[in-house]
């Protein structure tokens, strides 16, 4: 009777429910020191505001008002998976439980298989599997940690994380699941970006309106490739970056340039006198400049630079923000009108 929630809240209404100038128990435990959080229903306000994690909750998932609202809401999840990213620790049900795996890294290899299977359980069960999209992949390649016994294997690609810009420090493999509009047992080797994902799910999710237009967006849309409307993906080339935020190859298909390179995390990054050509498509592992052998090559420059060049372009009108930096937005562009 005294917070403001004598009635129901109804959904639409606007501001009802729990007066935000209560002090809930969650807002003094959270005073007190404690971590909170709520998981389930909440009903006692559903606009910003009136929220739990303006009511003292660190971090809520539930839905706002009734359980009615549970299989209409469309919902994205991401998963940050640890492992296997030393240091590491396998849980107790996978540490040495089973005599066919030798050692740390396949039981972390064992226990994120079965987690990635419990989440697709969970999909599945639900009954939604048909219409909801999965995806699997990483951030970057393995690398071999001789202390923890570490190191998977980068197929025929050269390096490891630790040696950009070879294919072994940022190819890796995407798997999507989506048994309604992706196609099924589908191996392909079209190039895509993890910055792709972005304009993707958001032309996938009918938003593609919602993309924002005020600065440079590095991704395509592979919407039509995932549903198998199209062949392509779209992306034709991709420019890798290094620690420094700067250049370090570009690539258009299976032509790739190398303009600087590390031969390891201890190892200073090295700018050649000229750029190293490779053909990934004859020499996956990059083992032969095309530049040693013969010196016809510079057309493929002609066709791989220029997106490093469009990159360069950009920085000059949007210029890269720097880490910490207090940046409030780009400056807006002038208008035809504009005197």
């Amino acid at each position: 009777m005294r917070s403001g929630t004598y009635t129901v809240p109804i959904p639409g209404q606007g501001p009802s429910g729990l007066s935000p100038w209560e002090y809930t128990i969650a807002n003094l435990l959270s005073d007190a020191g404690y971590a909170t959080s709520l998981w389930g229903k909440w009903h006692l306000g559903d606009v910003e505001g009136r929220l739990p994690t303006d009511q003292g909750f660190d971090e809520w998932w539930g839905f706002k008002n009734s359980a009615d609202e549970c299989g209409y809401k469309p919902f994205f999840t991401y998963v940050g998976l640890s492992h296997v990213h030393p240091p590491e620790q396998a849980h107790p049900d996978f540490d040495q439980t089973d005599p066919a795996r030798l050692g740390l890294y396949a039981d972390l290899i064992a226990e994120m298989d079965y987690r990635v299977g419990q989440i697709v359980d969970c999909v599945e069960l639900a009954g939604i599997a048909g219409n909801t999209i999965i995806v699997f992949s990483s951030d970057n390649a393995t690398c071999h940690v001789p202390a923890f016994g570490f190191g998977g294997s980068n197929g025929p690609w050269r390096g490891d994380f630790s040696t950009p810009p070879a294919e072994g420090s940022m190819r890796v493999p995407a798997m999507v699941r989506c048994p309604q509009t992706v196609p099924a047992g589908l191996i392909t080797e079209e190039m895509l970006s993890a910055h792709d994902w972005y304009k993707t799910f958001a032309a996938l999710a009918g938003a593609s309106d919602k993309v924002p237009t005020d600065r440079p967006l590095d991704g395509v849309d592979a919407s039509k490739f995932l549903l198998g409307e199209s062949k392509r993906t779209g992306r034709e080339d991709l420019v890798f970056f290094g620690p420094d935020g700067s250049i370090m190859s570009a690539k258009w298909h299976n032509i790739k340039i190398w303009l600087r390179y590390a031969q390891g995390f201890d190892k200073p990054i090295v700018r050649p006198h000229m750029p190293i050509v490779y053909d990934l498509g004859s020499d996956p592992g990059e083992n032969y400049n095309l530049f040693d052998d013969k010196m016809d090559v510079g057309w493929e420059a002609g066709i791989v630079l220029p997106a490093v060049f469009e990159y360069e372009k950009s920085f000059a009108q949007y210029p890269n923000i720097k880490p910490g930096q207090e940046f409030t937005g780009y400056p807006a562009e002038p208008s035809a009108a504009s005197p």
